[in-house]
């Protein structure tokens, strides 16, 4: 299509409408609301499970330690090995 009359010799550009925009930042919006709960969630999955791990790790590490030092055995309660547990 031409450009109209009144704009021969000037340089004339194609933009997007304000409407086109707006219609655009609504629809990422939208899909950002509806992803980012369960993009949330799955992160918190996958911390959750580190801690658990590393926790898994810290203990497996000390009773190993333990049991280097002869310290593992029968112990009267679980507070007993809980108390020895922490003393290293």
């Amino acid at each position: 299509m031409p450009p109209p009359p009144d704009t021969i010799g000037l340089n004339f550009f194609r933009a997007f409408t304000l409407a086109e925009t707006l219609i655009t930042l609504a629809i990422i919006g939208v899909v950002a609301a509806v992803v980012l709960p369960s993009l949330m969630t799955n992160i918190n999955d996958k911390v959750n499970a580190e801690k658990i791990r590393s926790a898994k790790y810290k203990f497996t590490k000390a009773t190993d330690h333990m049991k280097s030092l002869g310290l593992i055995g029968p112990y009267s309660s679980t507070d007993a090995f809980v108390d020895e547990l922490q003393k290293i």
